[in-house]
């Protein structure tokens, strides 16, 4: 494995770590709300204009592949 596919993984596996300790303090639809806006948010901030809306396209189209969590 790579450093930026480690790196990846180390994020996901972090992130994943503090939802669930967020989760036993606040309801995980609020915790879900607030990482979507700031997710959108870094997207709109970093991507041109027809990349941000290619992504969310994908997002939306690919929305019944996504997987409930464990």
């Amino acid at each position: 494995m790579n450093d930026e596919d480690q790196n990846a993984r180390d994020a996901r596996d972090d992130t994943y770590e503090f939802i669930q300790k967020m989760s036993y303090q606040y309801d995980p639809l609020l915790i879900a709300a607030n990482m979507v806006i700031q997710g959108l948010g870094i997207y709109k901030t970093i991507l041109e204009p027809n990349e941000y809306e290619s992504l969310c396209k994908k997002i939306y189209n690919d929305r019944d592949q996504i997987n409930k969590l464990p």
